[in-house]
């Protein structure tokens, strides 16, 4: 079997051969009565060759369901998983396409983190394509969440191509969604699950876990596809020192408060805001943001005890009016004049 399995290696996939790749696969399997799921993949492994993807994926089809069931250490029905995706995406089978990434996790071991994240990605990319956005969202959760736990750094190379390669789909999702930019191609099918690991990769900067969390948490936002993300990113935020982070996740608690009408504590979340979005910016003075026109810490103690419909009230007036921040804060304020709140 090994004999016949480099045989067709050699012409298929270095003379590139295929039709006598092919010729030898059927002439000796037969020859040596060899019927098994590796003749299936091998077969497929060539109809790949020849863009005949409907028959390699029926062939991977029928290499899987002969493959044993037990996570192997050769990774070997794993990539014949992911080559069915392939083929299926090929021929703009979405759906089916998904489901072949997802099958990757079944045939590997539970601490392949790296390959099982890359998998969920995949995976995430198809189901998007098929039109199921709130499984993409799912899929896309789950492969930043076992990416997330991936070490830091360089040293290992395959977890930070792992979170490279996840980052840029959850990326360019945020901006199909958002309609944001045009940073991010288009993710080709199974891109995250390869084998491949370009040395270049060394060159990217590390992506900022909490930002790609921030990401997911908009594009569930926005799809209105739970609230999983959210959930999740809660603790991470809170932990980090990264201003522009904080910003960013203060103004989505606002977002999401104003989405489910739970507005009773705006008033200290647009407080929060504001004092995260100065101290942002104030990494970069040279920008000359105009939030930093109002003094930082220009807030009294007691501005986020102010009643929400005030605040709402004042929002939409400067709104209006195009009024910047700064009007909004005089708006609400003036709106107090003659309401007593306790002093500071």
């Amino acid at each position: 079997m090994a004999a016949l399995r480099g045989i067709t290696v050699v012409l298929d996939e270095y003379i590139k051969d295929h039709d006598a790749a092919l010729e030898t696969l059927e002439r000796l399997s037969r020859e040596g009565d060899l019927d098994s799921h590796h003749v299936n993949d091998r077969r497929a492994c060539v109809y790949f060759s020849q863009a005949n993807y409907a028959a390699a994926e029926k062939e991977w089809t029928i290499a899987l369901e002969r493959w044993p069931k037990d996570p192997s250490f050769d990774h070997g029905a794993a990539f014949a998983a992911r080559s069915a995706g392939i083929s299926a995406a090929r021929q703009d089978k979405w759906e089916a396409a998904a489901k072949w990434f997802l099958e990757i996790p079944n045939r590997l071991d539970e601490n392949e983190t790296a390959f099982i994240a890359s998998a969920y990605a995949d995976a995430g990319f198809a189901w998007w394509k098929a039109g199921h956005a709130d499984k993409a969202v799912d899929a896309l959760i789950e492969a930043w969440r076992r990416a997330d736990s991936l070490p830091l750094g360089k040293e290992d190379l395959r977890a930070f191509h792992t979170r490279k390669i996840i980052s840029h789909v959850i990326g360019w999702l945020h901006e199909k969604v958002d309609g944001s930019g045009n940073d991010f191609t288009e993710p080709q099918p199974g891109m995250c699950s390869t084998a491949e690991l370009p040395e270049r990769i060394r060159e990217l900067p590390e992506s900022e876990p909490e930002a790609v969390w921030l990401l997911l948490v908009r594009v569930e936002r926005a799809l209105n596809a739970g609230t999983r993300a959210a959930e999740l990113v809660g603790e991470g935020v809170k932990a980090t020192t990264s201003a522009p982070i904080r910003a960013m996740y203060s103004l989505e608690k606002i977002a999401r408060s104003l989405d489910n009408g739970q507005v009773y504590n705006l008033p200290a979340q647009v407080i929060e805001a504001v004092e995260m979005m100065q101290k942002a910016a104030r990494l970069v003075p040279s920008d000359n943001f105009a939030i930093n026109q109002f003094p930082l810490g220009g807030f009294g103690g007691n501005d986020g005890l102010i009643g929400a419909p005030l605040f709402l009230a004042a929002l939409l007036s400067a709104n209006v009016y195009d009024k910047s921040a700064n009007d909004v804060i005089g708006a609400w304020r003036s709106c107090l004049a003659t309401i007593p709140h306790l002093p500071e």
